[in-house]
């Protein structure tokens, strides 16, 4: 994928979520770890916050919060659009190697979302992606 191809999958996600903040974007150099990548993107360094998750689980917790805001579970989007962004998106990195990691459980069906904040609102969550040559966020924030 092309940095490029990247940015117009990103705008597609931006123009779909019309709530709360969403904090995106890529570099072209791979970075040491997810803290050190959330920091460039202005979220939390610290390595704490994040846990490694396999793509299919980063692909529902993107769903989960691009189909409702975090803060009253309000419909955003229907949720097989915004299961389509969130596979558009994971899939555009390359599976044998990209590590995906968030700060919470969104998506998870069995347990009521966690989370370790990464930003000063009230709710956030999302995933980083470490990729060979690059590296990229699609953070969201949502206020009550």
């Amino acid at each position: 994928m092309t940095t490029a191809e990247y940015l117009q999958t990103l705008a597609r996600i931006k123009a779909a979520r019309r709530f709360g903040k969403v904090i995106s974007g890529c570099v072209e150099r791979p970075s040491a770890s997810a803290g050190a990548a959330a920091a460039d993107f202005g979220l939390s360094g610290k390595a704490a916050v994040y846990r490694e998750v396999p793509a299919d689980e980063a692909v529902l917790l993107l769903a989960a919060v691009l189909h409702r805001d975090m803060a009253y579970d309000q419909q955003i989007m229907p949720a097989a659009r915004a299961l389509d962004l969130a596979k558009d998106f994971v899939g555009s990195f390359p599976r044998d190697a990209t590590r995906f990691f968030t700060n919470g459980t969104f998506g998870r069906k069995q347990e009521a979302p966690s989370w370790s904040p990464a930003t000063d609102a009230t709710f956030d969550t999302g995933v980083i992606v470490l990729s060979s040559g690059m590296t990229a966020c699609l953070w969201f924030q949502d206020e009550d």
